[in-house]
């Protein structure tokens, strides 16, 4: 899989020096390699010499192909800059370690890419999803940027959609679910009447295609709070499918939920950036 990084050019300049001045941590051998073997675009188009011009307002992006040593195979970048990591992942991957499981986690998957990729590289968790459930993910690449994200998150993220196949067919062909959710003793996420004792969830969400058994919803979460979907769907009486902890009957490979589409005003550039996660394969 490709991952990008990108600079957006501010004054006239060279290929090679603006490349050396924004890709510090990377040698200027493996710098020089990326040209050579065409890995560098600017404005989408693929330059390969040194001493191409720049102007004002271009965008150069560095293409590079990387695999994952780790037995969870490969990490599914979706855009990099020198702040920002963004991951595809898997269903069935923990973003972080638990007590039980320390290592094959997506978070050990991008730590070991940024250590590998950058001199003194690091990596910090910005939010998470759920150990079956796909799709986007941001880190941060630096301990500023994961506070500035941490602290202004809500105001940040415009907009976070998800794709999911729930059982039965909804009553409404769209719909605005409004609890507070609370975690009990035993890890399960339910909603109070005592706003007090809970957590405000909202979760919108618009019927795109109805099967037999099944219906395919398409989601905006207004909140993200701990398996916030899976509950309120659940409790709607039309569970994820695949969802054996909020009572899905129905069998699947995995939970058919997947976070698809992220946008988000980048803290630093203060630029809109959109993401999108293809919808896998076995939810198709």
């Amino acid at each position: 899989m490709k991952a990008n990084l990108e600079y957006k050019v501010i004054e006239n300049e060279t290929l090679l020096p603006f490349l050396n001045q924004n890709l510090k941590d990377i040698s200027k051998k493996k710098i020089k390699s990326y040209l050579t073997h065409g890995c560098v675009y600017v404005d989408d188009k693929r330059v390969t010499q040194y001493n191409y011009c720049l102007m004002p307002g271009q965008i150069v992006k560095i293409h590079r192909s990387e695999k994952s040593s780790e037995n969870s195979g490969e990490l599914d970048i979706l855009y990099e800059d020198r702040d920002l990591l963004v991951v595809n992942k898997k269903p069935g991957l923990l973003t972080i370690a638990t007590e039980k499981e320390k290592e094959k986690t997506l978070y050990h998957m991008a730590s070991n890419y940024v250590k590998k990729n950058y001199k003194n590289g690091k990596i910090f968790i910005v939010h998470r999803l759920d150990k079956d459930t796909s799709g986007i993910v941001v880190f941060a690449k630096n301990e500023h940027m994961k506070e500035m994200l941490q602290k202004n998150w809500n105001e940040l993220v415009l907009y976070r959609g998800y794709i999911a196949i729930v059982e039965g067919s909804l009553p409404k062909k769209e719909g605005k679910i409004h609890t507070w959710l609370k975690e009990d003793g035993n890890y399960r996420v339910h909603s109070v009447k005592n706003k007090k004792e809970g957590k405000e969830a909202i979760t919108l969400y618009r019927v795109i295609k109805e099967k037999k058994n099944t219906t395919v919803v398409e989601i905006e979460l207004k909140t993200g709070r701990k398996n916030q979907i899976r509950v309120h769907f659940s409790e709607l009486g039309h569970p994820v499918v695949g969802d054996k902890k909020y009572g899905s009957r129905i069998r699947s490979s995995r939970l058919e939920l997947h976070a698809y589409f992220l946008k988000l005003r980048h803290p630093v550039t203060h630029r809109e950036i959109e993401w999108h996660a293809l919808i896998p394969e076995e939810m198709r």
